[in-house]
């Protein structure tokens, strides 16, 4: 008679990391930001990730992250061997979390991004047992050996302001800026999503962003702090509401440097080549910079993110010209966000 196997959830540890990565190394389609971040995660004071071993061999890894005012768990980095998959892994995993959180206060959730790709997205059982936020327009680029930027933008571009991560201060707390911006209620650095309040900007620290404002959204923010009235202000809040926010990230893998370009809020319309282009080429710019900078010499690639799937079209005309194309990394088209209750776990 077989014995049943013995299934053990444990916090994931520093010598676990081979085991994790072998998990799933095609995960992602090579863009895995976990081959390089596995230690500064499983250390995050804000995080806990966990292992579950099946007769001892590493089978599934999952961790989550406290945000959103101790309100949301943000799952990251699910993956299950593909000779364990079906046999409730996660599910365990998720079980241990629930008995890891469940006394810390705060009205819990737990949400997840997933690209399109991923298997959950196009699951029934997922579906049901998770609510559905939205979606971000989303395109990605293979590795290129060379990145080149038009000659008229390698200088300072003024259309664009570089600023510090403080100023989302005043946007998360400017109700009109904040609607405006952030359309979904949330905003999305890299595969992270945030609700738009203050006590995240330390967790969007965490991903290195250079954030870079148009000159008309600096304008408003700058009548904001400089006016001790805000509500007269903002009395006319759909005009003072305009502008781009775009923030630009990158990690690597062991195969590329992987960057991204975030873009939010509105380009006057029949002018969104001219308001997006400085942007994007500040990007690549931002890209250039890192890969100067770096000695592995490994190849970027490219992803960029909007609102739209009209904004991304303007976005792809704009970089299409500079050699970048979509292989296989052309299968990513979107990023996909969901959200469960905590208490769900507890019947896992």
């Amino acid at each position: 008679m077989a014995t049943s196997p013995r299934i053990v959830v444990r916090k994931a540890q520093e010598e676990d990391y081979e085991a994790v990565i072998n998990i799933t190394k095609e995960i992602s389609l090579g863009a895995d930001y976990l081959y390089v971040q596995y230690s500064e995660l499983i250390n995050d004071a804000d995080s806990s990730y966990y292992v579950c071993e099946v007769d001892g061999e590493v089978a599934a890894f999952e961790g989550v992250s406290l945000l959103d005012d101790n309100n949301t768990l943000m799952a990251r980095s699910a993956r299950v061997k593909d000779k364990f998959r079906g046999q409730g892994l996660l599910n365990r995993i998720r079980k241990k979390i629930y008995d890891d959180y469940k006394d810390v206060p705060g009205q819990k959730r737990i949400r997840n991004c997933c690209t399109n790709i991923v298997r959950l997205v196009d699951s029934a059982t997922f579906r049901s047992q998770n609510r559905f936020l939205g979606t971000r327009a989303l395109t990605v680029y293979d590795p290129l050996d060379v990145v080149k930027v038009p000659a008229a933008y390698t200088d300072d571009i003024p259309e664009v302001r570089t600023v510090d991560p403080e100023i989302l201060r005043y946007l998360f707390e400017e109700k009109e800026l904040s609607t405006y911006l952030f359309p979904l209620g949330f905003l999305v650095v890299i595969s992270w999503f945030f609700d738009p309040l203050v006590s995240n900007i330390k967790h969007i620290k965490k991903q290195h962003p250079c954030v870079s404002i148009s000159a008309v959204l600096g304008e408003s923010i700058e009548q904001l702090t400089s006016t001790s009235n805000i509500e007269k202000s903002y009395t006319n809040s759909k005009e003072k509401a305009r502008g781009l926010l775009v923030f630009c990230c990158h990690y690597k893998t062991p195969t590329m440097i992987f960057f991204n370009i975030e873009i939010y809020g509105k380009p006057v319309q029949g002018q969104e080549d001219s308001e997006l282009r400085p942007f994007i080429f500040h990007g690549l710019k931002q890209a250039v910079s890192v890969m100067e900078q770096d000695h592995s010499k490994l190849p970027p690639a490219l992803g960029i993110s909007t609102d739209t799937d009209e904004l991304l079209q303007v976005c792809k005309n704009i970089v299409a010209p500079l050699g970048f194309y979509r292989d296989k990394m052309g299968a990513f088209t979107s990023q996909n966000f969901f959200e469960q209750e905590f208490e769900q776990l507890a019947n896992y």
